[in-house]
């Protein structure tokens, strides 16, 4: 028996999933981050991690590289024609007879639209927007931080409640329910602790600043303007990125699937965002027709979609969603390595 394997490494988390050629689950496994440019050692510890994490997985099904069929793998990082090489000459010393190599935020679109084509914006770790067109033509968006301008992922969210907090209270800013959310859950009772508090919780780990983004939805939601205008200006730079997406990739398609994925995205109930990004781009291109979708399977699913289409086992696509419908929960009672 052979298999098909699909890799999601992300920023935070990686997973792995086998299928076998009819279609069922044979194995899962979860690994930490595989983003070479947030590992210590780079690209050499995202090849020694790479490695160890297949083997982890390959190894109770006796299995070898040499027994995938096709893999596909999206990777963060994989940004640059340089960083596809590098990260291909990688994967290249595993073994793998047919394999394929992604930025990872290209897989919602097989994930999210039956077509195989159309547009995914990705706001979790990081923020990045990914296109393919019937052609198969690509474009990457996004996903390099300050150089591109990313107004996105949870990272930079978070950031922006800390910054808006201390515009409000130490730059005549204006005033924002944010400091008072952000004061009951730090415990802080005076403003003048407040920097002092912030550095000591998040030099010593015990403040994660990307959780903060959830802040922004709840003071958002109570109609606090300050947050609303931040994720106005969120879902701007994603809708940026899409109404470019979609003028060079000149989809052909009478409706232009958008796939919504990534944490933020996905897991956050407030719809202000989602919402805010929807309007912004049908109020701005009302000659197009659009399809908004949020991703309902994990990332890794467009991954193994990708590789059984290498395959041309299109006929399997009905019965793989239905696998994949069970992954996430299978995934979320892995042990993650690493």
């Amino acid at each position: 028996m052979r298999y098909v394997m699909g890799v999601d490494a992300g920023g935070t988390k990686s997973h792995l999933v086998l299928f076998d050629l009819d279609g069922k689950l044979a194995g899962a496994a979860v690994w930490g981050s595989l983003n070479h440019e947030m590992l210590p050692g780079s690209f050499g510890q995202f090849a020694q991690e790479l490695d160890a994490f297949i083997t982890e997985a390959l190894t109770p099904l006796s299995l070898t590289t040499k027994d995938i069929a096709c893999a596909v793998f999206g990777i963060a990082g994989a940004d640059t024609e340089e960083q596809h090489q590098i990260i291909g000459d990688i994967i290249n010393t595993l073994g793998f007879p047919h394999w394929h190599l992604y930025n990872d935020a290209f897989l919602g679109i097989p994930a999210g639209s039956p077509e195989g084509e159309g547009i995914c914006a990705i706001n979790g770790t990081g923020a990045t927007v990914a296109g393919i067109n019937a052609q198969g033509d690509k474009m990457q968006l996004g996903g390099i931080g300050d150089l591109s301008d990313d107004k996105g992922g949870a990272g930079y969210l978070g950031n922006r409640v800390l910054n808006a907090v201390y515009t409000a209270l130490f730059r005549d800013g204006r005033n924002t329910i944010l400091a008072d959310a952000l004061f009951h859950k730090l415990n802080i009772d005076d403003k003048a602790h407040y920097v002092e508090t912030l550095t000591s919780r998040i030099n010593d780990d015990s403040l994660d600043v990307a959780q903060l983004n959830r802040l922004l939805f709840s003071c958002g939601e109570q109609g606090d303007q300050v947050s609303l205008d931040i994720l106005a200006e969120t879902a701007e730079n994603y809708a940026g990125a899409i109404r470019h997406m979609t003028r060079e990739l000149n989809f052909s398609s009478k409706e232009i699937h958008i796939t919504l994925a990534g944490s933020v995205f996905v897991k956050e109930k407030s719809p202000l965002l989602r919402d805010m990004l929807k309007n912004n781009i049908l109020q701005s291109m009302p000659s197009h027709r659009f399809d908004f979708t949020v991703l309902d399977i994990p990332p890794v699913g467009g991954a193994i979609l990708w590789a059984f289409e290498k395959l041309n086992l299109h006929h399997l696509r009905e019965k793989l969603h239905g696998e994949l419908n069970r992954i996430e929960l299978l995934l979320e009672m892995k042990p993650r390595f690493s």
